[in-house]
């Protein structure tokens, strides 16, 4: 029960320092974009 609950919380650690770099870029980018119709 205890490996099952440390593996959960490093596969999810692990996502969120995969989506959260993506996330980030993408609303950088949607930022910029929108910048530039101006």
């Amino acid at each position: 029960m205890q490996l099952s609950f440390y593996l959960s919380t490093k596969m999810i650690k692990e996502i969120n320092s995969l989506i959260l770099p993506s996330l980030s870029g993408i609303f950088i980018c949607q930022l910029s974009f929108k910048k530039n119709i101006r």
